[in-house]
């Protein structure tokens, strides 16, 4: 009798831990994402699979994300035909970051694993770690907090405009366009002048 492959591992891991406490939350599924919807905001659960699996080994772990539809239009950036993937959210994080270890993590999956054990590990993750980032920064206010004290200047100045804060947006965009690089400077300074940021 041939093995289960190991993705299909995952799948079942995801849908014993994961699945059931982001349904209880109001999460819906597209695959490996989950979304949860609210009028200003989308959040963001990616299950991603590392590039390098195989038939017997499949290592995963969790991208979370906050998607503000009012930043992605201040942004400039063109409209999404649908949902938001992970990558396009406004402020993003890999789970591993906000676990004790402060550092990427990927669980393990073989066809000999203990997919209880597992699928427990990354309820835990969540449970611990996940929900509680992706609550904290579901408002503007904290999810300028957050751009800041991560180093994302530029989002910070995004938000700060969307939550029509001219002053903080003018000085937030002032240090991005210091610290950026010069390829990028069209593009900043084509946004700033939109929004009145350069006198």
């Amino acid at each position: 009798m041939s093995q289960v492959p190991a993705h299909k591992i995952v799948d079942e891991i995801v849908k014993r831990g994961l699945h059931p406490l982001l349904k209880a939350a109001g999460y819906k599924k597209r695959g490996r994402t989950f979304y949860h919807e609210s009028d200003d905001v989308i959040q963001v659960v990616n299950v991603q699979s590392s590039q390098g699996n195989t038939a017997e080994l499949s290592k995963f772990t969790i991208n979370l994300g906050v998607f503000f539809p009012l930043v992605r239009e201040i942004s400039q950036e063109p409209p999404l035909n649908g949902l938001p993937k992970e990558y396009h959210c406004t402020l993003r994080q890999r789970i591993g970051f906000l676990m004790p270890q402060h550092d990427d993590y990927w669980w393990v999956a073989t066809p000999l694993s203990d997919i209880d054990h597992l699928a427990s590990e990354v309820a835990e993750a969540w449970d611990s770690y996940g929900e509680g980032w992706i609550l904290r920064i579901s408002n503007l206010n904290a999810a300028r907090d957050e751009a800041e004290r991560t180093g994302n200047t530029i989002m910070a100045s995004m938000i700060s405009v969307a939550l029509l804060d001219k002053v903080r947006a003018k000085e937030l965009f002032d240090v991005a366009y210091e610290k950026s690089s010069p390829h990028a400077h069209k593009y900043l300074e084509s946004w700033a002048i939109h929004h009145n940021l350069l006198q």
